[in-house]
């Protein structure tokens, strides 16, 4: 049997696609093992769905030398003892000592870069690797090596009717509604500037309604009390697994621009706002968010420092009249049309069967 070790760790934008790779993997037949820093902690990571090792990071500066060194002492035992046929990792530094254990041990390299702009470990290690694999056609610029254009794995999640996905949030299932969420970093001033945008909207307010996955569940509990205040129809949530059935329900999304929330953007066809966090490693996130508006046309960048509630509110009413909405979701659906990239999984398995002869 096939054996793939997934270096991952972080954030969901790491961990999510990770997770999904993983469960098409096993489909095919393939034996799975996660490595990487903080695993057992991570409120992202399905521990009770794969089986993991954990060893010990840092991020790269000196300080940091001594977790480096250790968990790249750990990583050895782990793949000696799992010897997989090749290490796929998914950037950021909670995964960088497995890939330096698997760089000396030679074992094959696969990395996937999500973002239009290269973390520092995916560009450290890109010299070495079998293949790159990246979502957006501006990272592989800045990455060595071989590299390939792949979709985002967002897995089986199909788009369900608007009707049936609102009321699943018991909402209207004729009303226009917004979906609203921080993901899993910056969520708290978007919480903030879209609370105060909403009320300040001149149109009934039985015209919309809104999603809002808050990200915490005491402020989910605020906001929630502020919309019934306010008499606005809404859903309000700390958390939401079925993210597919969010999208579903949604005509316009204000949110981060991270690359898993992007490629789900795309997707799901729903035009929006989005807000890059402004603290990301590199501004990789605003370079996303440039993509989707300049490459795909579904979205308007709107820096966090420029907004308030005020000109928040005024952006969503001028890009939620009809003909501008319609323009930017049939931009997006023209897009997926002619964006033919190939399957991450199915490149794996085809460069692990060659390698096997």
């Amino acid at each position: 049997m096939p054996k793939v070790l997934i270096a991952s760790g972080g954030t969901g934008g790491h961990i999510f696609p990770a997770q999904i790779l993983a469960l098409e993997l096993l489909e095919v037949g393939y034996e799975i093992l996660f490595s990487g820093a903080k695993l057992s902690s991570n409120r992202y990571f399905h521990r009770e769905k794969f089986p993991y090792k954990e060893v010990a990071s840092a991020a790269l500066s000196w300080k940091g030398l001594w977790p480096l060194l250790k968990g790249a002492i750990q990583s050895f035992k782990v793949l000696s003892d799992f010897q997989p046929d090749c290490v796929v990792g998914f950037g950021s530094f909670y995964s960088f000592p497995v890939l330096l254990a698997a760089r000396m041990k030679k074992i094959p390299l696969i990395l996937f870069e999500p973002n239009a702009f290269p973390g520092k470990v995916n560009r450290f290690f890109s010299r070495w690797a079998a293949f790159s694999a990246v979502q957006f056609s501006e990272a592989g610029k800045l990455l060595k090596g071989n590299i390939l254009e792949v979709k985002m794995p967002t897995g089986k999640r199909k788009k369900t009717p608007e009707e049936e996905a609102r009321d699943y949030f018991y909402l209207d299932p004729k009303r226009f509604t917004f979906l609203v969420f921080g993901g899993s970093q910056g969520a708290e001033s978007i919480n903030h500037m879209f609370s105060e945008a909403v009320r300040l909207i001149n149109k009934d307010r039985d015209q919309f309604q809104v999603i809002h996955v808050a990200g915490k569940s005491d402020r989910a509990e605020v906001i929630r009390k502020e919309y019934e205040r306010a008499g606005i129809k809404s859903c309000v949530k700390a958390f939401e697994e079925r993210m597919d059935l969010a999208w579903s329900a949604a005509n316009f999304v204000i949110c981060r621009s991270g690359a898993a929330t992007v490629a789900e953007q795309i997707a799901f066809e729903v035009p929006g706002i989005l807000i890059p966090f402004p603290r990301a490693a590199d501004d990789h996130q605003t370079k996303n968010a440039l993509f989707m508006e300049k490459i795909v046309g579904g979205a308007l960048t709107c820096p966090e420092l420029a907004l308030s509630g005020q000109t928040l509110k005024e952006t969503m009413e001028y890009l939620c009249q009809q003909e501008r909405l319609q323009g930017m979701q049939s931009a997006i659906r023209q897009f997926k049309h002619d964006d033919q990239k190939a399957d991450l999984c199915s490149l794996i398995c085809s460069f692990i069967k060659g390698a096997k002869g």
